[in-house]
């Protein structure tokens, strides 16, 4: 009989030899998990953050146990690979285990700075694995929040946002040290202007942007057991309550010690080509190299490369590595077993704060990434008001509040200006419910790991609030694209300005949403007046900015007037929901 052991340390692990059970129900699976999860099965009155994360992905082991997947809760491990046994230590004593195959699921930790790594008040964040303890960090969460003293986080992306909603649900005052790293799953930045706006004077921000993580200056007690405060290069000192690191992450495991298993650029361990099938070990989780995932564009277009970057991390990054896992073990799907989709190979990345009413989804490329890897790309910014029902509809029944909506969904898309398919995508909720955000960025995954073309999606027959609202991104940005209408940002046009360049800018918003708040530079034409006031009062030879609420109708009026031959026609990327700047008001 085939013997398959699995050393399981998160759900990711788990799923894998639940999955390898109904695949190869002859086979004999066996799961070996660390004694601490036991202990992790009955959860406190009230955990706090880190514990309520962690929770949400343990297993239940009683029904584990009845889909005749063998249990061992075990320590000590020592694989032998030359011998295909599994040595390790249980309640049962000393036991030896022989595999045909051994399935090893790493987890990706954060490595700490050395004069860290005794410091009891700082915290590797993301806590990955079975393994993970987030007493001591709710402790420490706590006692922030109590003595309203700050959390600070140190990193950059996603997993430092991660972390910065993490202190923030526990009611602990953030003050986050961005750094400059760069193997991180990014943000867009005018996402993260408009999370920072939501989030309010709770989060301050500090941007290093020629500091890495392990530059920092920092102040640790005598005995190093506690990490007292942060010196930043203007000379500041900022005191310390307690801290979550989440940079660098990476693969960290005793296999390592073994030749032939090495990190790639990205943190992630992998296994040479020669030591898979001699010695039948597999790697699995947040740790594990994926194979690279790679757009549909046609050869010649790529630049350096069409490669998403999968990072270590993320528990979308253990999923996605135990799917592919079962498909090499048990080979290609039965009907009734249908392969994982494509799009979960794209690098998704997720992370909320469903207290404020807070989604961010991320899959592909950011501008920035794209740009980095030699692509020609280009973006859209569109929004619209999101009302927090019950039933999670979602509609323009109202504008977007001014600062970037108490409710919304704001999708960016960065596509390929040559080949016209999407190259990323983010998507950001405020206030509106998870299932609306995710919905979004579901239908717009799928069309970017299909290749979907801009202008099928523009055709494709729209049902609901997000294939609306995909198909109404894509019509901008194919028009972006054709070149009659381009979008500018709010710091491209500031810079533009500042160098010289002569734009008029055209608010279109009606006359009291112009006089509460607009750029101090703007002329404003209500839109439904614009066709009456347009050849008396708007410049025919000036480059002209178009500028409404969320940036719909500024684009929906640019391509009118680049019907009527009009050219040099700029549309404010987001309209002023998403203008980040002081302006003028009476």
């Amino acid at each position: 009989m085939r013997r398959i052991v699995i050393i399981a340390a998160s759900m990711a692990g788990v799923s894998c030899a639940t999955r390898l059970k109904r695949r190869l129900p002859e086979s004999e699976i066996n799961v070996i998990l660390p004694p601490s999860l036991e202990g992790l099965q009955s959860l406190p009155a009230s955990p706090g953050p880190a514990l309520r994360r962690i929770a949400q992905g343990l297993p239940n082991l009683e029904l584990l146990a009845s889909r005749e997947v063998g249990l061992l809760h075990a320590q000590d491990l020592m694989p032998g690979l030359d011998t295909r046994e599994v040595t390790c230590t249980s309640e049962r004593g000393r036991l030896t285990i022989r595999y045909e195959e051994l399935v090893v699921e790493i987890p990706a930790t954060v490595r700490l700075p050395r004069a860290l790594q005794k410091a009891g008040n700082v915290f590797g964040w993301p806590m990955s694995g079975f393994a993970a303890d987030p007493s001591a960090c709710d402790a420490a969460l706590r006692k922030a929040a109590r003595e309203t003293s700050p959390v600070l986080v140190v990193g950059s992306g996603l997993p430092a946002l991660d972390a910065v909603f993490l202190a923030r649900e526990a009611g602990a005052p953030v003050q986050w040290l961005c750094t400059a790293e760069k193997e991180t799953p990014g943000i867009e930045p005018h996402l993260l202007r408009v999370l920072l706006r939501r989030l309010g004077l709770a989060v301050k921000r500090t941007v290093l942007p020629e500091t890495t993580a392990d530059k920092l200056a920092l102040t640790v007690s005598p005995d190093g057991d506690v990490l007292e405060a942060v010196l930043l290069p203007d000379g500041t000192r900022l005191n310390v309550s307690c801290c979550l690191w989440t940079t660098p992450l990476m693969a960290r495991h005793p296999l390592l010690r073994e030749d032939g298993f090495v990190l790639d650029r990205y943190g992630r361990m992998e296994a040479a080509e020669s030591v898979e099938p001699g010695l039948g070990v597999y790697l699995t989780g947040s740790g594990a190299a994926l194979p690279a995932a790679v757009l549909p564009l046609p050869a010649g277009l790529g630049g350096a490369g069409t490669s998403v970057p999968l990072y270590a991390g993320g528990e979308e990054a253990a999923a996605i590595s135990a799917a592919a896992l079962v498909e090499k073990l048990s080979g290609p799907s039965r009907p009734d077993y249908p392969r994982s989709p494509a799009p979960a190979l794209l690098g998704v990345r997720r992370t909320a704060l469903p207290e404020e009413g807070l989604t961010l989804c991320r899959a592909g490329f950011t501008l920035a990434e794209a740009q980095a890897h030699g692509l020609e790309a280009e973006h859209i910014i569109l929004a619209r008001s999101c009302p927090a029902h019950s039933r999670g509809e979602c509609g323009r029944e109202r504008p977007l509040p001014e600062g970037g909506g108490e409710n919304a969904l704001l999708l960016t898309l960065i596509a390929h200006k040559r080949h016209r398919t999407l190259l990323g995508v983010q998507v950001l909720g405020t206030g509106a419910p998870e299932s609306a955000a995710e919905g979004l960025f579901t239908a717009a995954l799928a069309a970017l790991a299909e290749g979907t073309s801009l202008e099928a999606l523009v055709l494709r027959e729209a049902c609901g609030l997000p294939g609306t609202m995909l198909a109404r991104g894509a019509a901008m940005l194919r028009n972006k694209l054709a070149g009659a209408v381009m979008g500018i940002s709010p710091d491209e046009l500031l810079d533009s300005a500042a160098a010289g360049a002569e734009f008029f800018i055209l608010d279109l918003r009606a006359k009291p949403e112009w006089e509460r708040r607009r750029i101090p530079e703007a002329y404003n034409i209500p839109l439904p007046q614009l066709k009456k006031r347009l050849q008396d009062e708007v410049p025919r030879y000036t480059p002209l900015v178009l500028v409404s609420s969320d940036g719909d109708d500024a684009y929906a009026a640019a391509c009118r007037l680049a019907g009527l031959g009009a050219t040099d026609l700029y549309v404010l990327d987001g309209g002023m929901d998403l203008w980040p700047y002081e302006d003028a008001g009476e």
